[in-house]
């Protein structure tokens, strides 16, 4: 059965559902149903889908990531990261960052946004973290990296994640990594845990070099009502 996604429907200002796709009974009543009620549906399945109808289009595989967090010296500082609080001088630089990690976003290659739902996504994503925080890498004041994380019960969940363009390759997401390992561990964290986009390949394998495992993986497929 659809469930109306809530959130999605008062922020794109259309009706948004979503189906999780256990079995081809599920998928073949799926096609038959009057889905009139919404414009866009999310549909996760652990498999692939027939694509036999040419509204539905596979935008996805959300892969998630473990690490066992595992005793470091925490006392040891790496004074180039710091925690920061957004505010009106920061705010740009990190919205741009934020940006750059999303470019494999389902939001951002599935055509049928039309309106830059991704950018505003990804605005309300930095701008709306209450119970989340930001840690930086910075270099004679300018930030070239940062992480968005949140903590909850025994895990440090990595949100957003991303290293400006031209700092790439110099392990400074690893350094961040690190660093969000040693928060996790100060807060009694048995884990860390991140999604990311099967085909982000440098983020795949990011998480890779630093002993994350997979964990999920679940395909994602867009209906769109037109």
């Amino acid at each position: 059965m659809i469930e109306k996604v809530n959130w999605d429907s008062d922020f794109f200002g259309y009706n948004v559902g979503k189906l999780n796709v256990y079995s081809v009974d599920d998928y073949n009543n799926f096609l038959k149903e009057n889905k009139n009620e919404y414009k866009l549906i999310y549909l996760f399945s652990k498999t692939e889908l027939k694509l036999e109808n040419q509204n539905i289009k596979k935008v996805d595989n959300k892969l998630t990531f473990i690490k066992v967090i595992e005793n470091q010296n925490i006392e040891n500082v790496n004074n180039s990261i710091k925690e920061l609080t957004i505010n009106s001088d920061n705010f740009e630089s990190i919205l741009e960052l934020a940006y750059l990690s999303g470019i494999y976003s389902r939001f951002k290659l599935d055509n049928n946004f039309k309106n830059e739902e991704f950018k505003k996504l990804y605005k309300v994503w930095i701008t709306n973290s209450n119970q989340k925080k930001i840690i930086v890498k910075c270099q004679n004041e300018s930030i070239l990296g940062f992480v968005l994380y949140s903590i909850d019960k025994d895990k440090a969940i990595i949100e957003l994640i991303s290293v400006s363009e031209n700092t790439q390759g110099q392990g400074i997401a690893s350094e961040l990594i690190h660093e969000i390992e040693k928060i996790g561990q100060k807060n009694n964290c048995k884990s860390i845990e991140v999604v990311t986009q099967g085909n982000n390949l440098p983020a795949i394998n990011l998480y890779k070099k630093n002993n994350f495992n997979l964990f999920n993986s679940v395909l994602i497929y867009h209906y769109w009502n037109t």
